[in-house]
């Protein structure tokens, strides 16, 4: 049942990477970001287990879901939930991660937006950063009951139980 759930997961990752590849992700659904999750969810267990290499591959498949999420996240706002709860858990796993964030916009409207590894300095410099590129501060994370949330969202069996959890909230 994990092969085929990892399979699946994996799956998914090679869809997001061919619509973005062909920017045909401004044309997915409000129903997308809450049909990422399970893919995520899978991501993310598998980051717990194995040797490191196969913690980082994960973790970069898992990170995939979570830049298309930061797109998704300007059109539909469930997917900036998704991804602060999903950035929470990850710290659980990696403490000393931090998101990535997408170098360019390009994926849903075709538009290049300024390059963000110089983020830092065109603050400094007193350039307009878009508040899209502003990281999330503690208290957008820090929404729901932390612990317990967040193990029904790293715990293998909890599938059901994340859902009744998440209509909780």
């Amino acid at each position: 049942m994990q092969v085929r759930a990892d399979a699946a997961a994996s799956q998914t990752n090679e869809i997001l990477e061919a619509l973005v590849q062909e920017q045909l992700l401004g044309f997915a659904g409000p129903m997308t970001p809450p049909l990422l999750v399970p893919a995520m969810k899978t991501h993310l267990f598998k980051c717990k287990y194995g040797d490191p290499l196969s913690k980082r591959i994960k973790l970069k498949k898992l990170e995939v879901c979570m830049l298309v999420m930061e797109e998704l996240q300007k059109t539909y706002t469930v997917a900036s939930v998704y991804r602060a709860i999903f950035i929470k858990a990850i710290q659980q796993v990696f403490p000393d991660y931090s998101a990535p964030v997408a170098l360019y916009s390009s994926a849903i409207n075709g538009a290049a937006v300024s390059d963000t590894q110089n983020l830092a300095e065109n603050r400094l410099a007193g350039e307009e950063v878009p508040d899209h590129y502003a990281p999330l501060s503690d208290a957008e994370i820090d929404v729901l009951d932390e612990s317990y949330f967040m193990q029904n969202l790293i715990d293998e069996a909890s599938d059901f139980s994340f859902w009744e959890t998440w209509n909780q909230a």
